[in-house]
C-alpha cells in the first residue's frame, strides 16, 4: 500500500511538472510574438520614416529645378 501511495504522489508531480513546463512554454512563445511584433512596428516605423525623408529630398529637388530620381535607399537631383 505504501508503495502505491508513492507511485500516486509520483505521478501527480509529475503530472504537475508537465502542465507547469507546457505553462512556461505557451508563455515564452506569447512573449516572443508580442516582442516580434513590437520589432515589426520599429522596422516599419523605420522604414516610413526613411521614405518620407526620400520624398522630401525630391520634393526639395524638383522646387529647386532639378530632376529627383529615387532609389530604394537614395535620392539623386540632376540639375540643369
Amino acid at each position: 500500500m505504501k508503495n502505491i501511495n508513492s507511485l500516486i504522489i509520483i505521478i501527480a508531480l509529475s503530472i504537475s511538472f508537465l502542465v507547469n513546463s507546457i505553462l512556461l512554454v505557451s508563455e515564452g512563445t506569447r512573449r516572443t510574438a508580442e516582442e516580434l511584433k513590437i520589432i515589426n512596428q520599429i522596422e516599419l516605423q523605420k522604414e516610413e520614416s526613411r521614405h518620407n525623408q526620400l520624398l522630401s529630398d525630391a520634393r526639395i529637388c524638383a522646387e529647386s529645378g532639378g530632376r529627383p530620381r529615387i532609389g530604394k535607399d537614395w535620392t539623386d537631383c540632376k540639375k540643369f
